[in-house]
């Protein structure tokens, strides 16, 4: 089967999509299929190469750093050399006017260098699938700019809500709540699948499009197979290490949440007079300002930033305590989930509504514990019994394989292309 996966994030970058896509791409390309892929532009990685068999086009130009500008307010003042009132009007002015106009999301630049690659690969070759990947939305949009030209096959692949997502829109819902709308409702009617991860997920867009039903299907997270060495002992016997991995988002999945669990576990005071310290990997700005209210916890915490997919596997492993934060809405898994239960280590999930779909996905995983921050003694008790119960246990390699095997790289990657084989 030859392939077009049109995916705004894909090899070498490190988010959900992309560590998803790529393993899926190099999964079919490994068993024969031809795979091609359209991605975005980015910085220091060339335009065209062959990666483990497939076919990567990077196309339009790389914003990362203009759109770093824009929301990172110190680095803009920076970089911009005016009189201080002069900058902080140009910051102002950047950001309101980026963040009002933008549509359909942030990648709005990438749909037409895009579109036109896409387009130029349909007209050369004989392709018997598209799939086009959301987040970013301005993925699809090629997608349906492509269906205009040509009949294709399409599955229409959305690790989030767009139109229906409210908590953290992808655009101004003041200006575009009902072309957003619109649009989603145009996609469904043209693709041929549209697939969700969660069933939560599924049962939104079932209520809100009714009609067009029939198309989407639930394609769950994927278990990339990275085998992580599960005998391996803890090095550091005078440190307790608790690592949360992911990106804070104000509005769904806020830093405050992750720095009260903290914050409850030294003033438990758990583990006596050993020294507890949590790591953060990923974007930590906005975890670094809402810190600044909890001096008393700096010594505790460490701020790694972003690192590589391979070093984050280290750091797993040389953790007693894996921290997840569910997110606000019940529609999203954060993706670090099935990664931390691959590693068979004790996970926390820390709950923020009462559908959460992280605390679904661990039901059957045995070291697992729900935190809900409460003042109920009985609750302090249970966390700090959990802590001392389950202190450097870790699953069998057979017990984490079973737990995942819905989760399965061969399962996910072939549910895509079963019903058009």
């Amino acid at each position: 089967m030859r392939i077009l996966i049109i995916s705004n994030y894909f090899s070498p970058g490190n988010s959900p999509r992309s560590l998803r896509w790529t393993a899926i791409a190099e999964y079919w390309a490994k068993n024969g299929d031809e795979v091609y892929v359209v991605s975005k532009a980015q910085n220091c990685v060339k335009r065209y190469e062959k990666e483990n068999q497939v076919e990567i086009y990077r196309v339009g130009l790389d914003f990362s750093r203009v759109k770093s500008l824009i929301s990172n307010e110190a680095t803009l003042k920076k970089s911009i050399k005016f009189h201080f009132n002069i900058k902080e009007v140009f910051l102002r002015i950047i950001k309101v006017l980026w963040r009002f106009f933008y549509w359909p999301d942030s990648s709005m630049f990438w749909i037409f260098p895009a579109y036109i690659k896409s387009r130029n690969l349909l007209r050369n070759k004989n392709f018997d699938l598209l799939i086009t990947v959301s987040h970013p939305f301005s993925s699809h949009l090629v997608g349906l700019l492509l269906k205009k030209d040509k009949s294709i096959k399409w599955v229409a692949d959305s690790g989030d809500p767009y139109s229906l997502e409210l908590e953290s829109p992808a655009n101004n819902l003041l200006i575009w709540k009902k072309l957003n709308l619109f649009v989603e409702r145009k996609l469904l009617h043209e693709v041929d699948l549209f697939s969700v991860t969660t069933d939560t997920t599924l049962n939104l867009y079932e209520l809100n499009f009714e009609k067009l039903s029939n198309k989407i299907i639930v394609i769950p997270p994927l278990y990339r197979p990275v085998k992580f060495d599960n005998t391996k002992s803890f090095t550091n016997q005078n440190k307790i290490l608790f690592l949360y991995v992911g990106t804070f988002y104000q509005t769904t999945r806020p830093p405050v949440v992750l720095i009260d669990f903290f914050e409850k576990v030294i003033k438990l005071n758990c583990f006596g007079n050993v020294n507890v310290e949590l790591n953060v990997i990923g974007q930590t700005d906005l975890f670094n300002r809402e810190l600044n209210n909890f001096p008393f916890l700096k010594e505790h915490i460490k701020l790694l930033g972003e690192k590589p997919n391979k070093e984050v596997q280290n750091y797993i492993m040389s953790a007693n305590y894996l921290v997840n934060i569910g997110n606000k809405t019940p529609y999203q898994v954060p993706s670090k989930i099935i990664e931390y239960m691959s590693s068979g280590k004790p996970i926390i999930n820390i709950e923020q509504c009462d559908f959460d779909t992280s605390s679904r996905v661990l039901q059957n995983y045995p070291l697992r514990y729900i935190f809900r921050n409460s003042v109920n003694m009985n609750d302090n008790k249970n966390l700090c019994f959990y802590l001392h119960e389950n202190h450097g246990k870790i699953l069998m390699q057979e017990e984490i394989d079973l737990l995942l095997a819905p989760y399965n790289l061969e399962f996910v990657a072939n549910k895509y292309k079963i019903l058009f084989s």
